[in-house]
């Protein structure tokens, strides 16, 4: 079996910058945002967790990683201090190995605990991270998908750029687990519009948004009508 040893910290390969490997991670989960109100002379308390919107919420999540590598003494100190230097309480992206079609973004710390054996020293990090990871590609980029990162057991497939509209086309935007509120971004447009769910939005050419488009898990059927050339940008999460 091989374990997976690297991440990239902002793009950054933590073997190829610092020489060290990682050589653990723990992603713990979400915490649940819950909210019950005690009523008097009721059985049990009233859940208004998902009151507000009709879904769950969810704080920040904390991912711990173990790094380590060989060294002679007097390199660690040097190594500690450079990745200090570049990462300790700053906002990162990190990417691991074994799920490379997903991101976690959130503020890392480097922990106390470093431990030097024979020239084999580890210490952690900590990442104070949002609760969703996010997909990489949000379908609008134009390139080609990355094929040899692609895992086809869970990962999703995205190419909305460029869609030539002359008349209607329908596009199905899969949802992934986060909700989500996509960008349209248009050239050319002439009487260009979009339904989606019974409503109707008009396009102009330009960046468009619409905050009561809210995109859930599954399917995501977007309906243009007219003239014009759109890209969607999505960008979808997962617990």
């Amino acid at each position: 079996m091989i374990i997976p040893t690297r991440c990239y910290l902002n793009g950054n390969d933590t073997w190829k910058q610092f020489e060290l490997i990682m050589s653990s991670k723990n992603i713990a989960p979400a915490d649940a945002k819950q909210n019950f109100l005690e009523i008097p002379a009721r059985n049990g308390d009233l859940d208004l967790s998902e009151a507000l919107m009709g879904i769950p919420f969810y704080g920040n999540r904390e991912i711990t990683i173990t790094l380590g590598g060989k060294k002679a003494r007097a390199e660690w100190t040097r190594t500690l201090s450079n990745v200090q230097n570049k990462y300790h309480n700053r906002k990162v992206q990190v990417i691991f190995e074994d799920d490379p079609s997903y991101y976690w973004e959130g503020r890392l710390t480097v922990n106390d605990d470093f431990d030097l054996g024979n020239e084999v020293g580890t210490f952690s990090v900590t990442v104070n991270a949002q609760p969703y990871k996010m997909e990489t590609r949000d379908g609008g980029e134009g390139t080609c998908q990355a094929w040899d990162t692609f895992v086809f057991a869970t990962d999703i497939f995205r190419n909305y750029h460029g869609l030539q509209v002359s008349g209607t086309l329908t596009v199905n935007v899969y949802g992934n687990q986060m909700p989500v509120i996509p960008e349209f971004e248009v050239s050319a447009a002439q009487n260009l519009t979009v339904k989606y769910q019974e409503k109707t939005y008009q396009l102009q050419n330009g960046t468009n948004k619409f905050y009561d488009i809210v995109t859930g898990p599954g399917d995501n059927l977007f309906m243009f009508s007219g003239t014009g050339v759109v890209t969607i940008h999505y960008r979808g999460g997962s617990l």
